[in-house]
């Protein structure tokens, strides 16, 4: 996702009409600040859209990610955030790029949740949890 003047404008003056939000966390960005996506509601619809308001204030799609994984982990001074040999970790499989396109981050096909690989329809229609492949284990 691009972001010409026009569009960084437009966003800055729907979200702050003084053009400040998307301004003021790029801000803190820059000068060394650690943005934390995800405190104001805890409810996953919200994040993505807060994650594609800091791609359209500025930031990279890896940045976006970023203040919802590492940077929380970084805030809460655990050791989570990162997909590395012998750490825990819940991941999600997605339709797309979130590199390219954040917005790909909300397409979830699967999930894995200590060590179950769940199917996204499995969990929408709220049946009870199968292994579908093992994750390793935990």
């Amino acid at each position: 996702m691009t972001n010409p003047p026009a569009a960084l404008a437009a966003f800055n003056a729907a979200t702050d009409p003084t053009g400040g939000s998307g301004k003021m966390v790029m801000d803190i960005m820059h000068a060394g600040g650690l943005i934390v996506a995800g405190t104001d509601t805890p409810n996953a619809i919200n994040l993505h859209g807060e994650l594609m308001s800091y791609v359209m204030a500025g930031m990279t799609p890896f940045e976006a990610l970023k203040a919802a994984t590492v940077n929380p982990a970084k805030a809460l001074n655990v050791d989570t955030g990162t997909i590395e040999a012998g750490k825990l970790a819940d991941l999600i499989v997605v339709e797309g790029d979130p590199l390219k396109d954040v917005a790909s981050a909300h397409k979830v096909k699967r999930v894995i949740a200590n060590g179950r690989v769940y199917e996204l329809n499995q969990l929408l229609r709220g049946a009870a949890a199968t292994r579908t492949t093992s994750a390793g284990g935990r």
